[in-house]
């Protein structure tokens, strides 16, 4: 049973290397096919890492939360969040310096 795992585990690695790599999904196909998989087996082990990247995010290096960064390096707070806190920002040292310059 461990050989069987070892096995499984040895032709996932090797389909997830040559994803990474940037190789089509035929070429991989056929990488499988000389390790012994039948063709629909490898499809199977294609299929199953393209679900598994896209549920974690690491297919292309991104994270699948797309919560609507701004750009300016702030990537995993909402725009609107931003926009509130500027508003406070600038309310606050309005306050601060006895400034007449208030945003509502």
């Amino acid at each position: 049973m461990s050989n069987e795992n070892e096995k499984i585990r040895q032709t996932y690695n090797l389909a997830s290397n040559l994803m990474n790599e940037g190789k089509s999904d035929e070429q991989i196909t056929e990488a499988l096919i000389s390790q012994g998989l039948d063709q629909t087996a490898a499809s199977n082990v294609i299929s199953n890492l393209k679900k598994e990247r896209s549920t974690i995010g690491t297919g292309s290096g991104k994270q699948s939360y797309n919560g609507g960064g701004s750009g300016f390096g702030f990537s995993g707070i909402p725009k609107w969040l931003i926009y509130i806190l500027g508003l406070l920002l600038i309310n606050l040292v309005s306050y601060l310096f006895n400034l007449n310059f208030w945003i509502y």
